[in-house]
C-alpha cells in the first residue's frame, strides 16, 4: 500500500512537538520525513518547523543545519526564524555564531528588526567584543531603532561591559590605547553615561590622547549625546585639526541640545571658511535641525543644496525625511503640506525611488 505524503499532517505533528519540546518524537518525525519524501528538502514550511523544533529543544547546531537547507530565496522571507536562530546562540553559545549569523542575515538582504539587536548585542557583550558591538550599533542608528526600549537596554549593557573591559585591562597592567577609547565612547554616549564619559576624558588627559583628532571627535560626540554642550564646544575649540566627522559631531551636538541656530551658523561657517565638503551624514544632521525649527525657507534651501551635491538618492537622507515624522517631510520638500494625502503620496514615491536606487540597506 502506497502512503500519501500529506504536509499538513506533519506540520501539525511538528507544532505539537515544538509546544511540548518533545525532541525524541520530533527526531522520529524528521527521520520519517527523510525516508518518505524525495521532495522533503524543497518543503520550506516543514524545514521551518523542524528548525523551530530544534531551537525549542536547545539544539542550535542541529537547527542551523536544517535552517541552511532551506532555499536561500525562502530564507530571505523568514525574518522571525533568523531572529530565533540568533537568539538561540546568544543565550547558549557559542556566542560567535550569533554574530556570524547576524552578518549572514544582513548579507542575505534580510533587514534586521528591533527583535534582532538585543540578542546580537548580548552576544557581543558576552564576548566583550566592543569592536563588533560598536559596528552593529551603527546599523541600529541607520535603522532608527536606537530609541526602542529593547535595543536601548542592550546598548546600555554593552556600555557597561566596555567600561568593565577597560578597568580589567588596567588591572592586568595593560594600558588602553587611543583606539580602545575611540571604540567605547559611542556606547557611553548613547547610554547617556556622562560620569563614565568624564572618567574616560580624564584618562585621555593623563595619557595625552585628548589632542588627537579622532579621540577629540569621539569625546565631543559623547558629550553632545549626553547633553553637555559646554564640554563639547570646549573640546571642539581646542582641537587643532578638524575633519568632516569632527564638524558633523559638533553640529550634531548643537542639534541634540536644541541649540540649532548655533549649529546652522557653524555649518555656514564651515562652508565659507574651511575646505571641507559636507557628507550625507552631515546633511542629514543639518536637515534634522531645520525640521526641529520648522523653518520652511531654510528647509527648502537644504533640499536644493542636497540635490545639487548629488545626494538626492541617498537612503540615509531620505530616512531622515520619511521615517521621523510628516512635519519633517513637509518642512524639507517644497510644496508638500504637513497633513493629508499629498504627504502620504509623496512619501510613497520617495520610498519607491530610494529602494529602486539603493543596492544595500546599510551604506
Amino acid at each position: 500500500m502506497r502512503l500519501v505524503f500529506n504536509i499538513n499532517n506533519y506540520v501539525q505533528l511538528l507544532e505539537a512537538c515544538i509546544s511540548s519540546k518533545s525532541l525524541k518524537q520530533g527526531k522520529t518525525i524528521h527521520q520519517h520525513l527523510i525516508k518518505l519524501s524525495n521532495d522533503f528538502s524543497t518543503q520550506s514550511l516543514l524545514l521551518d518547523k523542524l528548525t523551530r523544533l530544534y531551537i525549542s529543544c536547545n539544539k542550535p547546531q542541529v537547527a542551523e543545519r536544517v535552517f541552511n537547507s532551506i532555499p536561500i530565496s525562502e530564507r530571505r522571507n523568514k525574518n522571525i526564524l533568523w531572529n530565533q536562530m540568533i537568539r538561540a546562540y546568544a543565550w547558549d553559545g557559542p556566542f560567535e555564531k550569533a554574530i556570524d549569523l547576524y552578518y549572514e542575515m544582513v548579507d542575505s538582504g534580510v533587514v534586521p528588526t528591533k527583535f534582532t539587536y538585543p540578542f546580537v548585542l548580548k552576544a557581543c557583550s558576552a564576548l566583550q567584543d566592543v569592536e563588533n558591538g560598536v559596528k552593529i550599533y551603527g546599523h541600529v542608528k541607520r535603522l532608527n531603532l536606537g530609541c526602542d526600549v529593547y535595543v536601548w537596554f542592550s546598548i546600555h549593557g554593552l556600555c557597561l561591559d566596555a567600561i568593565r573591559l577597560v578597568l580589567e585591562m588596567q588591572q592586568m597592567g595593560v594600558n588602553p590605547n587611543s583606539s580602545t577609547v575611540v571604540a567605547i565612547l559611542p556606547a557611553i554616549g548613547e547610554a547617556g553615561r556622562w560620569r563614565e564619559g568624564k572618567a574616560i576624558h580624564g584618562f585621555c588627559l593623563r595619557k595625552g590622547f585628548d589632542g588627537e583628532e579622532v579621540v577629540g571627535t569621539g569625546l565631543l560626540d559623547m558629550y553632545g549625546k549626553c547633553g553637555w554642550l559646554v564640554y563639547a564646544r570646549r573640546i571642539f575649540g581646542a582641537l587643532r585639526f578638524k575633519n568632516e566627522i569632527t564638524w558633523t559631531s559638533m553640529i550634531g551636538a548643537f542639534v541634540i541640545c536644541d541649540a540649532i541656530r548655533e549649529g546652522l551658523d557653524l555649518f555656514r561657517k564651515m562652508r565659507v571658511q574651511v575646505d571641507v565638503s559636507p557628507s550625507h551624514v552631515m546633511l542629514a544632521t543639518v536637515i534634522r535641525g531645520c525640521a526641529k525649527l520648522s523653518d520652511l525657507n531654510l528647509g527648502r534651501q537644504m533640499y536644493c543644496y542636497t540635490v545639487k551635491l548629488g545626494y538626492f538618492s541617498n537612503l540615509m537622507l531620505w530616512r531622515v525625511l520619511v521615517t521621523n515624522n510628516e512635519v519633517e517631510l513637509a518642512t524639507i520638500c517644497p510644496g508638500i503640506s504637513a497633513s493629508g494625502s499629498q504627504t502620504k503620496e509623496y512619501t510613497a514615491l520617495v520610498l519607491i525611488f530610494v529602494w529602486d536606487n539603493t543596492t544595500s540597506w546599510i551604506e
